[in-house]
């Protein structure tokens, strides 16, 4: 239990939502898949006022206790717990749509979200609702009498459902954030560090970061005045590093830019890496760009394509829709020759650097939608210093601590 609780916190937007706009963002997007696969269920719930992010709350404040037994929800929760929040979302729409047709058969009305909830208890601690059933739903296994199996978004679609509904909830609603100096990341003892030793400079750094990863220390990894300047170095070096930050110096005009990597960087033939990535420039005048997901392309879409018989890699042809979408995730790239983050139209990316690690580029990226980082397009590189980020209170990487925890005890 105590790993557990360990890894929840240390990867807390991979569990529940964390702010009161992440809150709604949830709320949004599982508002938005009911209403794609089950329509007549999210009416139903719309005209007694149950879909909305307080009527919700039975959900996702509560995580079920006020409408289920005790013994199920554990039951969600040990799955919770492997899988993370896309659990809630499946077992959610799953719950609503199997009271909705338990509602059609008893043929009961209901005109307010507090009966809506009351009902589906009675359901729930009843001898008709079963458990195994709801799993079989909330998984795409359906009974005899449907032939049409729930698509139910992929995890990767999902993500990119809830960052667009958290823009949509920033730019739309009014929410108070409060604001705190950011306290600096913490350095591990390094004669070699020469890029992150301002304070103020870290502090930058611990802003742009998630909240859960704001405690945690740099610890110098790779430097190219340490280890060499060639990428085979560079790979090596980061093998095992899932989250990293990377510090290049521009010589042509002395500025500090760089990359908050969300994977290891590694050789692949394929992109890699998630919405987490970002671009920045550290020095002069800070600024960071995260990536957003584009709100003209419809991810339900994609999914739907993807589930369908004629798949872009059978039919060898790509709707303008998904080769937006592919374009949209380039986030990370390690090639033989060079690495990048980002992507455009012409063949550019937000930030590249070639195989000795002397010359990079950088130009506007699809879902970043930055300016060139050194305000070049093209560069000199000068030191390269990557940083994997470990936890402030032993020190230990978030690789040590799952190995740990599936180290047998004697």
């Amino acid at each position: 239990a105590f790993y557990t609780i360990r890894e929840m916190t240390r990867e807390a937007t991979y569990y529940f939502p964390i702010t009161q706009l992440e809150h709604q963002a949830w709320c949004c997007t599982f508002i938005d898949i009911l209403k794609r696969l089950h329509p007549q269920t999210a009416s139903a719930m719309e005209r007694n006022g149950s879909l909305t992010p307080d009527g919700l709350d039975p959900i996702f404040r509560h995580f079920f206790l006020p409408v289920m037994p005790y013994e199920s929800v554990l039951r969600i929760l040990d799955i919770y717990t492997y899988e993370g929040h896309k659990v809630i979302f499946r077992f959610g729409v799953a719950l609503m749509c199997m009271f909705k047709k338990y509602m059609l058969r008893t043929r009961k009305q209901i005109t307010s979200k507090d009966q809506w909830w009351k009902q589906l208890r009675e359901y729930t601690h009843s001898s008709v609702f079963r458990f195994d059933i709801l799993c079989k739903k909330a998984y795409g296994y359906h009974g005899n009498k449907l032939n049409k199996r729930l698509r139910f978004p992929r995890r990767r679609v999902l993500d990119r459902i809830i960052k667009l509904e958290k823009e949509r909830a920033r730019s739309e609603m009014q929410f108070e954030e409060i604001v705190t100096p950011p306290r600096p990341l913490g350095l591990m003892e390094s004669d070699n560090i020469v890029l992150a030793k301002e304070a103020f400079l870290r502090s930058n750094l611990a802003n742009w970061l998630t909240p859960s990863l704001r405690l945690t220390k740099l610890d110098l990894v790779y430097s190219t005045n340490v280890h060499g300047r060639a990428l085979d170095l560079f790979y090596q070096h980061l093998k095992g590093c899932k989250q990293s930050i990377l510090l290049c110096q521009v010589l042509d005009n002395n500025s500090t830019i760089g990359v908050f990597a969300s994977h290891e960087w590694k050789k692949s033939s394929q992109t890699y890496g998630d919405g987490e990535c970002f671009l920045f420039r550290l020095h002069p005048d800070p600024q960071c760009w995260k990536w957003k997901p584009d709100s003209n392309v419809s991810y339900f879409d994609e999914e739907e394509s993807l589930d369908s018989d004629l798949t872009p890699s059978s039919s060898g042809i790509l709707t303008s829709s998904s080769k937006s979408i592919a374009l949209m995730e380039q986030f990370m790239v390690g090639h033989e020759n060079f690495i990048s983050m980002g992507g455009n139209d012409s063949g550019g990316s937000g930030f590249r650097l070639n195989e000795d690690l002397t010359r990079g580029e950088s130009s506007e990226a699809k879902g970043f939608n930055n300016e060139p980082l050194p305000m070049l397009p093209n560069f000199e590189v000068g030191l390269v210093e990557v940083y994997q980020l470990t936890r402030a209170i032993d020190g230990k990487t978030s690789q040590q601590v799952i190995a740990e925890s599936f180290r047998p005890t004697l």
